[in-house]
C-alpha cells in the first residue's frame, strides 16, 4: 500500500467514527476514545459521571429491606517503566490482577480479584496514584452481585447478568436476571 492509498484516522467520516465510539462499552473506553482526536471527541458525548451506575436499587416488593445490584471490574494493571536516565537499567513493568468496584460517591475501592474483600495491605511496589495515561489498564471481565444493603449480605444468589453493560444504557431499559441457589431464575 503507498502513501497514496492511505487513511489517516483522524480523516475518518464523522459517521463512521461515531458508529465505532457507539459501540464501546466501558466509560473507560469512551473516555480514551475521546482523548485520540478532536473529531472523535465530538463523535460521541462524554460518558456521564454516574454511567457506572452502581450500587444500583432494586426495587423488592418481598423484601422490606434495601437490595442493591453491585457491579466490578477484573482487570489487569500495568505500571509504567521508569527510566532511570543514568544508564542504570530500569526496574520491569509490574502487572497487577486487581478488581475494582465504583462506590456511590464515584471512589474506586480495590478488592481482592478472589472474594470480595476489601484490600488493606499493598505490596511494597504497588502505585500509590493509578493515573490511566500512564498506566496500562485492560478490563478481564465484569462482575455483578446482589446484596442487601442493610445486612451487607448477598442474598443467596449464585450468578448475576445485566442485560446490556453498555455505558451508553439507559436504566429503564437494564435487564438484570439471576439465577438462585436453589437454581431458580429471577428477573
Amino acid at each position: 500500500m503507498d502513501q497514496a492509498e492511505r487513511c489517516r484516522w483522524s480523516d475518518l467520516p464523522p459517521e463512521i467514527v461515531s458508529m465505532i465510539g457507539k459501540r464501546l462499552h466501558t466509560r473507560m473506553d469512551a473516555l480514551r476514545f475521546r482523548s485520540v482526536f478532536s473529531s472523535f471527541r465530538s463523535s460521541i458525548p462524554s460518558p456521564r459521571r454516574d454511567a457506572s451506575r452502581f450500587p444500583l436499587r432494586i426495587p423488592c416488593s418481598r423484601s422490606s429491606h434495601s437490595v442493591f445490584l453491585r457491579g466490578s471490574t477484573v482487570c489487569v494493571l500495568e505500571t509504567p517503566e521508569k527510566s532511570s536516565g543514568s544508564g542504570v537499567p530500569s526496574p520491569p513493568r509490574s502487572r497487577w490482577l486487581v478488581k475494582l468496584q465504583e462506590s456511590s460517591l464515584g471512589d474506586l475501592q480495590l478488592l481482592c480479584p478472589f472474594s470480595k474483600r476489601r484490600v488493606t495491605y499493598l505490596p511494597r511496589n504497588f502505585p500509590k496514584v493509578i493515573d490511566s495515561l500512564e498506566s496500562r489498564i485492560v478490563e478481564i471481565c465484569r462482575e455483578f452481585r446482589i446484596e442487601c444493603a442493610t445486612l451487607g449480605i448477598a442474598l443467596g444468589v449464585s450468578k448475576v447478568v445485566v442485560s446490556p453493560d453498555c455505558v451508553w444504557t439507559d436504566l429503564d431499559k437494564l435487564e438484570v436476571y439471576s439465577i438462585r441457589e436453589q437454581g431458580r431464575l429471577g428477573y
